[in-house]
């Protein structure tokens, strides 16, 4: 009898690579009492650019401005970024895509060495259709999952774990993580390792599982 094929509810049914835009979303904090927000949309549809089947999303909250904080009044100031390779060695963060066809996701995962007092309180990943936040509490153990659906999930192959080759196709997705007493650190998801080595890949990959 020939093999039945599964297909999962989120699986990305795209013909060609989702595309969004380079910018990154926009986090304005209150300088006075610490309420964070983030920008959603000025109010205007999702514009396009580009040709036929290779269009980029320019999503709305491009054009989001800094708000007047609701709880004091003040105005909100942009967050900056911390980068990915300027987090300090004594706390481990990295990310790793899993699943590949129908349960794709990216496991963000962390790792605080002896001594160290960092800790990550939020997480947020811009996608090609919009953005997920969760909220890490002190005793929540690594790593913090982000599940995709429709052109989310879309992927080039179905390696599990990614090997993150030259197809990158998650190139435009942005992991942000808020690692308190460091700040909001910045990881893109356009890493591209040499042939061969995704496999192996663990997350943390280099250092620790």
């Amino acid at each position: 009898m020939p093999i039945e094929r599964e297909f999962s509810a989120t699986r990305s049914h795209a013909g060609f690579k989702p595309r969004v835009c380079d910018d990154d979303l926009h986090f304005y904090q209150c300088p006075s009492c610490g309420h964070v927000h983030i920008g959603l949309t000025d109010g205007n549809p999702i514009s396009w650019s580009g040709n036929g089947s290779t269009k980029i999303a320019e999503l709305p909250f491009v054009r989001t401005e800094a708000p007047t904080c609701t709880a004091c009044g003040k105005q909100m100031e942009p967050i900056p970024f911390v980068e990915h390779e300027d987090v300090p060695s004594d706390f481990e963060l990295d990310f790793q895509f899993r699943g590949g066809f129908n349960a794709n996701c990216v496991k963000i995962k962390w790792f605080a060495k002896m001594g160290c007092k960092l800790h990550i309180d939020w997480a947020c990943v811009k996608t090609f259709t919009g953005y997920q936040v969760k909220y890490v509490h002190e005793k929540k153990y690594s790593p913090i999952t982000f599940a995709f659906a429709d052109e989310d999930a879309y992927c080039y192959c179905d390696s599990d774990p990614c090997e993150e080759c030259m197809f990158r196709c998650k190139n435009g997705m942005i992991g942000y993580v808020h690692v308190v007493g460091l700040g909001l650190v910045r990881m893109s998801f356009d890493r591209m390792l040499a042939s061969g080595s995704g496999p192996s890949n663990e997350g943390l990959r280099r250092t620790r599982k």
